[in-house]
């Protein structure tokens, strides 16, 4: 039975460990939030019409993220686990063996994309431009399903290790210097539209997942200490 009192309890030597873990994370989510809304003011410049195909081709590419998301909670936990029971090496190829699996998986869901994009956004019903508009989209968004593999697992992973500055920094470099600079050149001053969109967006993930899995690489984290 918890008490008021142990509840409201200030712990110092919990609470540097706690920050130093959250932190990164908050300040991930706000970089992500920001860089949001530099994104949508771009895609909105673009139309209505591109707009609401944009929309519909975000929803088609959720459904390739449920394997990644769900292999990154996994490879989390075993890393920490691994970690806790002094077995770095078995905490490696645990995020590795996540790695493989949600390549294949998402992977196999871009190709899918890459051949089937038009039908599966008519699946949503529109206007034809709306809809020529989302087919493209869903089929450049193909491009990102391996890099977006990558990061989620790998990011996961870290996370697990207690090291979760290294995708703060993956999502501070991919947001503000490939994503919004990446959007704004190919779909405005190239005039490339929403195609643009995501091909900018293609190069985000790419370059979000090679720095983090650069990261990973360094083994940095498997001598990380909370």
């Amino acid at each position: 039975v918890l008490f008021r009192s142990e509840i409201l309890r200030w712990d110092r030597e919990w609470l540097g460990p706690m920050l130093r873990l959250s932190l990164p994370m908050a300040s991930e989510s706000i970089i992500t939030r920001l860089g949001f809304i530099l994104f949508m003011r771009i895609v909105s410049a673009l139309g209505e019409a591109s707009l609401a195909a944009h929309q519909i081709a975000v929803n088609v590419e959720s459904l390739s993220f449920m394997p990644g998301l769900g292999l990154s909670v996994a490879a989390t936990t075993l890393v920490g686990q691994s970690l806790g029971a002094n077995e770095p090496e078995l905490a490696e190829e645990s995020i590795r063996a996540s790695l493989r699996l949600s390549l294949l998986m998402m992977g196999g869901l871009g190709v899918v994309f890459a051949l089937f994009g038009s039908h599966i956004a008519a699946l949503f019903g529109s206007t034809p431009e709306v809809l020529s508009l989302a087919g493209s989209a869903v089929r450049i968004g193909a491009l990102e399903q391996l890099p977006i593999a990558v990061w989620m697992v790998t990011a996961g992973g870290l996370r697990g290790a207690g090291d979760t500055r290294a995708p703060m920094y993956g999502t501070l470099a991919g947001t503000l210097l490939f994503r919004v600079p990446a959007v704004y050149l190919f779909a405005i001053l190239f005039g490339w539209g929403l195609n643009g969109v995501w091909l900018g967006t293609a190069v985000d993930w790419t370059a979000r997942a090679a720095l983090v899995y650069a990261l990973f690489r360094r083994g940095g984290w498997k001598r990380i200490r909370l």
